[in-house]
């Protein structure tokens, strides 16, 4: 019988949060696959975190930077000597795994090639001896390794103490056991260990603890088992998202099958559970609602216990809240609004298809009287008709002249506007033409011509601001190279001889050309000559660029150059790549000039041109407006007798 402890599970918890976060991505997906050809396929391809159940995928665990991988292989060796707990062991055989690897020649290049393996004359495994498991014994084996992991054991032994603590204080549960094997009374030699089995209120449950991420199929079983033995088998996690998307996808198979009802047992759990002297855990749940003819759901929290659930004696499924039959529900009253919509509708439509009709009937009738009306009066009408549309054509005229000088007027406004800030507006010219902008600045400044207006500039000087464009952008990045090159560039070491300070050159193949320009700033001394009284006299100056290649090799000598002589700098590159960016600024400016005039000569013509047409517009519209007189007068007329006749009606 497990007795009740008072073990504070804070590290723990804090622990499984970073090594969770460590590994949340280690579920062989599409992209896994594609890494395990790059790599080849690896005899270890899954190892056990034994502090958390996690399952490391080898496949992408080797894909992390090295440091992380050695630091990992340190921690590994640790547990091996015995300075620490296991950390990561073989899902089978159980016995301590190490990182084994390092560099191999690839080509022209050097990469990292690591591998998990056991340790040298470990006990048999059936990964070294090529044993072929079935898929679902792989998945059972993996099960219960995620569950002999540190994590695991501790919750497990928790659950079980508040249980007991139950038991103690007479609250319905009345025995609690741990792992107790549960045979199958209806198939032969079926059998499982749930973490925990007890007995509340003459019921039979089996507690699950889920920490791992995978083995739906094993999961699946294991709910089949227990219901065809009588058993309720609450699934308990030690954490959960309400973000459905987000949430791992064995968790939902979990949740979504037992009335959409998720228990968790965490550290604010443990404290309740402690005040109760009862197993308190978490149940998140399902709540839904309507919303107009929407279905909508969220989740909400709540703390219980055992006496707090609903136990299903036909599905065996535990449960505080059936969402399941809230949604049904939830879905018969969406199906009511929606008939009950349906039928308003339909009352609307008849309403509104009988006032159509007494519409059409009154229409029918207007249009009888208005045709007698016409017959009478057709002679009348017809000339007044010729007349007003003669009248209309006109004004029409008129209007259209009007608008169109209006236009021409706005059109020498917007290009004399455009001419006192010609500068700013060529700029965003250049700009669209180079293709550094989208923006079209002719777009919203002309009512039309300005895709003409640009394809002329384009051709004009598309090909020469590309080039320039171009000369920019690789005078700017070659210039970030060099700067990047003298921010590598190492910090050199500082040594006094005979009085006068000298910087250390490093002895490094990779600056021996930086260094040989300048062979003969660089002296040379043996290291063991270094702070003797007669250091001075062994202080030796290179000769040649041949006497720089010797010394350079001999690492029993201190290669140096007097402070603040610069040898090993990339100034010199950085200053002419600011001398091309210079030059290209000044061409760049030209080209922009060139393209304000031609701008200024192009608009200057436009608005000579829009100003005459504009006078021969106005012209025009004066003859228009003695012609218009005369109609209107003659329309006047003819009203005046059409409405003598009216009255004779």
């Amino acid at each position: 019988m497990v007795q009740p402890q008072m073990v504070s599970v804070l590290p723990l918890f804090s622990a499984l949060e970073d090594l969770t976060q460590l590994h949340k991505f280690y579920v062989l997906l599409p992209h896994q696959l594609r890494l395990m050809r790059q790599v080849g396929k690896l005899t270890i391809e899954d190892v056990l975190n034994y502090e958390t159940g996690e399952q490391v995928s080898a496949y992408i665990f080797f894909k992390k930077p090295l440091d992380e991988i050695t630091e990992h292989r340190s921690e590994l060796q640790k547990a091996i000597q015995g300075y620490r707990e296991p950390l990561y062991v073989c899902y089978y055989c159980k016995q301590l795994i190490r990182i084994r690897g390092g560099n191999f020649n690839s080509g022209k290049s050097k990469k990292d090639s690591f591998h998990f393996a056991h340790l040298k004359d470990s006990a048999a495994c059936h990964i070294k001896t090529n044993h072929v498991y079935t898929r679902e014994e792989v998945d059972r084996i993996k099960y219960n390794g995620a569950k002999e992991s540190a994590l695991h054991i501790h919750l497990k032994e928790q659950i079980a103490a508040y249980l007991n603590k139950n038991r103690l204080f007479k609250k319905g549960v009345s025995s609690v056991e741990i792992e107790k094997v549960v045979k199958s009374k209806l198939i032969e030699k079926e059998w499982r260990k749930p973490d925990i089995n007890a007995s509340f209120q003459d019921k039979r449950v089996a507690i699950e603890l889920q920490l791992s991420t995978t083995w739906l199929s094993v999961i699946t079983g294991r709910q089949h088992f227990y219901q065809e033995e009588g058993s309720y088998i609450p699934w308990v996690f030690h954490k959960f998202s309400l973000d459905d998307d987000v949430r791992k996808l064995t968790y939902n198979d979990v949740i979504f099958t037992n009335h959409h009802n998720a228990y968790v047992f965490d550290e604010e759990c443990s404290r309740k559970s402690d005040l109760e002297n009862d197993l308190v855990l978490k149940c998140y749940y399902k709540k839904y609602y309507r919303q107009g003819l929407e279905i909508m759901d969220t989740w909400e929290m709540t703390y219980v216990t055992l006496s707090d659930l609903t136990f299903d004696t036909v599905s065996y499924k535990v449960y505080f809240h059936d969402a399941k039959k809230e949604k049904r529900e939830v879905e018969l009253a969406v199906a009511r609004e929606r008939n009950r919509r349906a039928l308003l509708e339909r009352e609307q439509e008849n309403e509104a298809e009988k006032r159509r009709a007494a519409q059409a009937r009154i229409l029918e009738q207007r249009k009888a009287e208005e045709k007698r009306r016409i017959a009478a009066h057709t002679e009348l009408k017809e000339n007044l008709s010729k007349l007003t549309q003669q009248l209309h054509g006109l004004q029409q005229e008129k209007d259209s002249a009007e608008r169109k000088a209006q236009r021409l007027q706005e059109r020498v406004e917007n290009r004399m506007q455009i001419l006192t800030n010609l500068i700013a507006f060529a700029d965003k010219t250049y700009d669209l033409i180079t293709g550094k902008s989208r923006s079209n600045p002719f777009h919203r400044n002309f009512e039309y011509g300005h895709y003409e207006m640009v394809n002329t500039l384009r051709a004009e000087f598309l090909e020469t601001g590309k080039e320039l464009e171009a000369s920019f952008a690789r005078a700017f990045v070659e210039k970030g190279y060099w700067l990047k090159k003298q921010a590598d560039l190492p910090t050199l070491g500082q040594i006094t001889i005979a009085g006068v300070s000298y910087q250390i050159l490093p002895e490094v193949d990779q600056y021996f050309q930086l260094i040989r320009p300048h062979y003969a700033r660089v002296k040379y001394i043996p290291k063991s000559a270094v702070g003797t009284l007669f250091e001075g006299a062994e202080l030796r100056s290179v000769l040649s660029e041949t006497n720089l290649l010797e010394v350079f090799t001999k690492s029993s000598l201190f290669l140096l150059v007097e402070h603040g002589q610069d040898v090993l700098t990339f100034s010199d590159k950085v200053e002419a790549c600011q001398r091309s960016i210079s030059r290209i600024d000044e061409m760049q400016v030209e080209l922009k000039i060139q393209l304000q005039d031609r701008i200024k000569q192009t608009f200057e013509a436009e608005i000579a041109d829009s100003k005459l047409e504009k006078s021969n517009i106005e012209i025009s519209s004066e003859a228009l407006d003695g012609e218009i007189s005369v109609l209107q007068a003659e329309v006047v007329s003819l009203k005046s007798v059409l409405d003598d006749l009216r009255g004779s009606f």
